[in-house]
Order: C-alpha cells, then sequence, then structure tokens
C-alpha cells in the first residue's frame, strides 16, 4: 500500500485531505495563475479519479458539486483518491466565458488538450494540468453544463473510433450507474466534429490514454440549481460505488435511460426573438415534425417556426431570448 499521494508536486498522506493552489501560468505582469486543487486521498489503495469542473468559465454547477463531493466524502469511506479541480480554466473563468479572451486566438480549453508548454497561455495551462492531474487518472468526471446560454441535462461518452474502443465499455458501465434516467449521448468524433476542434477535448485526449471520462452535462444559464447539483452529486456516488471505491448497495436504477448515437441541434433560418413552446423541457420526447418554437422578428411576427426533425428526446434548451441565423436552439437527440 503507497502511503502518500502526489499531486503537483504535493505529497497527501494516506487518510488525509488537502486543499491548495497550484500555479498553471502567469499574467503579462508576472501574477502567478493558479487552479484550485482539492485531494481526499483514502485510507485504502483505489483507483485515482479526477473531478473535472468548469473548463469552461460559465458553468458553475460542476465547481459546486465537486465542493459537496469534497465535503462530504471522507478519507476512512474511500478507497484511492479523489482530486477536484473545480475551476479548470481560470482564464475563461474571469470572464464568465467558454474561452479565454486574454489568448490571441481566445481558446476554448476543452478544445486543445493535451496542451503545448510552447503554445498560448491557455495551451501552456493545459500542458501542465494534463501532465500533473490528467495523465495520472485511472478515471475521470468531467462535469459540464449548459453554460451562459443553454440547460443540459444528459451525460455522454466520447472519442475517436481509433481510441474509444478501448474505454467505451468502462464509460457505458458508468453512465448506467450513474442513472436516475438521464439520457445517456455515445457519439463519435467524426470528421465534422473534428473541423470544429473536437479532437482536442478531454474525453478524446482521455481515450487516447485509455483513460475512460464521463462528461456530464448537467444544468446552465449561469446559475447554480440546487436539483442539478444534487443530480451529479448522487449521480457521481453511484458511479464511485461502482467503481468500488465506495461501500454501499449496487447502483441498480429501474428508470429507462435512453442512449443516443445520433442527434442534431435545431438551427433557425431567421434571426430574431426565440419562443419556446410548452413542453419542450429538457428530456422531453418529441415526436417528428412538432412544432418546438418559433422565431419572432423586431415586430412581434412569427418568422421562422422550429420542428423536430425525427422522433427525439431534448438533451439541450436555449435560455437567451435572441437568436442569429444559425444559432443552436435546441438539441435533440435521435430515438
Amino acid at each position: 500500500m503507497t502511503t502518500a499521494v502526489t499531486v503537483f508536486g504535493t505529497s497527501v498522506a494516506r487518510g488525509d485531505t488537502a486543499k491548495f493552489r497550484a500555479a498553471v501560468a502567469e499574467m503579462n505582469d508576472g501574477t502567478p495563475v493558479t487552479v484550485p486543487v482539492m485531494v481526499v486521498a483514502g485510507r485504502r489503495d483505489g483507483p485515482v479519479v479526477l473531478l473535472s469542473g468548469a473548463i469552461h468559465g460559465d458553468e458553475y454547477n460542476g465547481p459546486a458539486t465537486i465542493h459537496r463531493l469534497l465535503r462530504e466524502i471522507t478519507p476512512d469511506m474511500l478507497r484511492g483518491t479523489l482530486v477536484g479541480i473545480p475551476i479548470m480554466s481560470p482564464f475563461s473563468f474571469f470572464c464568465r466565458s467558454r474561452s479565454n479572451d486574454l489568448d490571441y486566438e481566445h481558446l476554448n480549453l476543452n478544445r486543445i488538450w493535451p496542451g503545448d508548454p510552447d503554445g498560448f497561455l491557455s495551451q501552456r495551462a493545459a500542458h501542465v494540468i494534463h501532465e500533473h492531474a490528467i495523465r495520472r487518472s485511472d478515471v475521470i468526471l468531467d462535469f459540464h453544463e449548459g453554460g451562459i446560454a443553454f440547460m443540459a441535462r444528459y451525460v455522454a461518452l466520447g472519442g475517436v473510433p481509433g481510441t474509444k474502443t478501448a474505454v467505451r465499455e468502462a464509460e457505458l458501465r458508468m453512465a448506467r450507474h450513474f442513472g436516475q434516467g438521464v439520457p445517456i449521448v455515445d457519439k463519435t468524433i467524426d470528421e465534422k466534429a473534428a473541423r470544429l476542434g473536437r479532437l482536442g477535448m478531454l474525453s478524446a485526449a482521455g481515450a487516447a490514454m485509455d483513460v475512460p471520462v464521463l462528461t456530464i452535462e448537467t444544468g446552465g444559464a449561469g446559475t447554480l440549481w440546487p436539483d442539478f447539483v444534487e443530480l451529479a452529486t448522487t449521480g457521481a456516488r453511484r458511479i464511485l460505488v461502482g467503481l468500488d471505491m465506495l461501500d454501499g448497495p449496487p447502483p441498480v436504477d429501474d428508470r429507462e435511460q435512453v442512449i443516443v448515437r445520433d442527434g442534431r441541434w435545431i438551427r433557425p433560418q431567421r434571426g430574431g426573438f426565440l419562443r419556446n413552446l410548452p413542453g419542450m423541457d429538457l428530456g422531453a420526447k418529441v415526436k417528428a415534425g412538432t412544432p418546438m418554437g418559433r422565431i419572432e422578428d423586431a415586430f412581434g411576427d412569427t418568422v421562422d417556426e422550429l420542428r423536430a426533425p425525427f422522433d427525439c428526446i431534448i438533451l439541450d434548451t436555449r435560455h437567451i431570448a435572441t437568436v442569429y441565423p444559425g444559432d443552436w436552439t435546441f438539441s435533440c437527440g435521435r430515438l
């Protein structure tokens, strides 16, 4: 049995907890930039699980979930180690944005893993986090949500065809353990997604190292939602039981959990105000052709109608009232 774990160069003895800041970069005046790190080192050996929050700086329910998990789980309860980084992207967190406005290229941290030690600010920070936390993890629970613009409720598996094979079954087991009737999105990064930079997502970087990553999408709209924090906390604890890191009954759930392998964002042809129609909520099942929303122009006249492209389940809903042509509105997973 190991007597201590080392995280970002800090040694944490078995049976202890720790909170500290780890330097990942510096500002243009030399001020250090850090990420908060929380460690619970179980008294008994087991896997190292990384809890990742706020890779996008406008996502707040993930940090709240990590805080709660690491308050409630003590070393005496745990086999293995939990490493929480509730704010993975300090730059975008400063800006309340998905991306880092301080980078010349305004980089999105979840498009650039594993980072670059000689790159832009975000790339350098990503490299440090990757080397000290991601590479040293056996499992990653990556908490996301809809950000300022959207609400989300699903869990997702990720990777490209060549790497996904090694981790898909482990990720699917974790998704089933999360349970609670939350839909599972089982998509593979294809050529179109690669053009949007999704080869640099944490799920793809983990899969490339045979590290299963479950992306947990719960909440959004720039608000802390107690129900979504409860959902994510309960699901994460169920996963830890399934990994034999916590004691408890096997996580079995009789609620239907839809698996989605294909889907589409509904995108308006006209700009204006989006009116979500009644019943078009997260998790709703919608028949093909059903009206889901409408676009009204500056005069209040309807100029576009949004309809379900196929029988689907709603994974994301938009919460910013105005749209440009081509903006995302509803994310529909094909049933």
